[in-house]
């Protein structure tokens, strides 16, 4: 059988049995999955292709079975804007999801106690701000203007058999800031803060301003909650950015 024979060969999802589409095969390590099935694997997995079908039904199980634990979970923190951090203090559970309709979602619910640490990365972008001269061509200003992107990001280790860590972006829509004299980037340690030259963008809206802690905070709470004793704070080491002229 040719390449285009193999191509269009019908084949069998080996977890529902049902007939896989042109272009909905999911491949596994000893079999073939429809992109139904795929669908309802957690979406923080990403180890399909180095499963077993075995490895997927057991998975699928767990899957199943968190559908109740969501039905019988009572947000009493939220946080964020477009992915958002559920928490539910009184069972000391939480979730992370963007979808509206959680039952249809299914999102992984885990233990707060199954977080084991919790990072924050930087997506930056650099383009330089051009204009228009008498020719109708696009050349630079004098001196340079660039306008520098940012979006940030939160990744949550956690337990499960299933997947480590759990990454979302925290804004929600990309934190833009044009600078003219040449780039002055620094963090502030208390509230994830963004200095560009004399110009200040606020990227995140979880932590105080002026608390110079040592760790980023990612607060399991709202800004309006006054005692701190109702406040969920996960600590974010802060990060080490190596110096550009110092490759090691």
């Amino acid at each position: 059988m040719g390449l285009f024979g193999k191509l269009f060969e019908k084949k069998e999802c080996a977890i529902c049995g049902g007939e896989i589409g042109l272009l909905g095969n999911r491949k596994l390590e000893d079999g073939n999955m429809c992109k139904a099935c795929a669908a309802k694997l957690s979406p923080w997995f990403d180890e399909r292709r180095h499963s077993t079908v075995a490895q997927i039904e057991e998975q699928l199980e767990y899957r199943e079975a968190n559908k109740e634990n969501v039905a019988g979970f009572r947000t009493t923190l939220s946080l964020g804007e477009t992915a958002k951090v559920l928490v539910d203090e009184d069972a000391g559970r939480f979730m992370v999801t963007s979808a509206r309709n959680y039952s249809e979602a299914n999102p992984d619910m885990l233990e707060l106690s199954d977080i084991t640490g919790c990072t924050y990365d930087i997506d930056e972008g650099i383009d330089e701000v051009t204009r228009f001269d008498e020719n109708n061509e696009a050349v630079s200003y004098d001196p340079p203007r660039f306008t520098h992107s940012y979006n940030f990001y939160v990744t949550v280790y956690v337990n499960n058999p299933y997947f480590d860590d759990m990454r979302f972006k925290v804004n929600s829509r990309t934190v833009e800031v044009e600078e003219r004299r040449g780039p002055a980037v620094s963090a502030n340690p208390g509230s994830i803060n963004l200095v560009i030259g004399r110009r200040e963008a606020r990227a995140c809206g979880f932590c105080e301003p002026g608390q110079h802690q040592p760790r980023y905070r990612l607060a399991f709470g709202s800004r309006d909650v006054q005692s701190r004793s109702q406040r969920r704070v996960l600590y974010v080491p802060r990060p080490v950015r190596k110096d550009s002229s110092n490759p090691s």
